[in-house]
């Protein structure tokens, strides 16, 4: 995933957090975050976890700030998607940013003789 998509999610969690006229709920911020981070993670490489895991860590402690101003259940409902982006984060292979490796011919033949003392 290119960086840009990856800043684009996060300036609308920020516009999201912005729009005075209609606040939009702290769960349903980390909804639409986790969502996103679900439905792109199968492609994602190190460098997207981390920003996916920067994203995360300052939603968090913006639900800190606010926690106590939540209801039970939307406190509950923060916390399960937070499982949930952990389970993601921990069930997703990370894909290398390398190329693969081309497949390496190899001397069968000479590595007999040499470990049957052939030299």
């Amino acid at each position: 995933m290119k960086r840009l998509t990856f800043l684009a999610l996060t300036a609308m969690i920020a516009a999201l957090f912005a729009v005075s006229c209609s606040p939009v709920s702290i769960p349903a911020t980390f909804r639409i975050f986790v969502n996103e981070v679900e439905a792109r993670c199968p492609n994602y490489t190190a460098e997207d976890w981390a920003e996916a895991n920067a994203t995360c860590d300052r939603l968090t402690a913006e639900f800190k700030k606010k926690k106590i101003t939540l209801s039970r259940s939307e406190v509950r409902e923060v916390e399960e998607y937070l499982a949930r982006f952990r389970e993601l984060e921990a069930n997703t292979p990370v894909l290398s940013e390398r190329p693969p490796v081309e497949e390496v011919e190899v001397d069968v033949q000479g590595i007999e003789d040499f470990l049957k003392g052939d030299r």
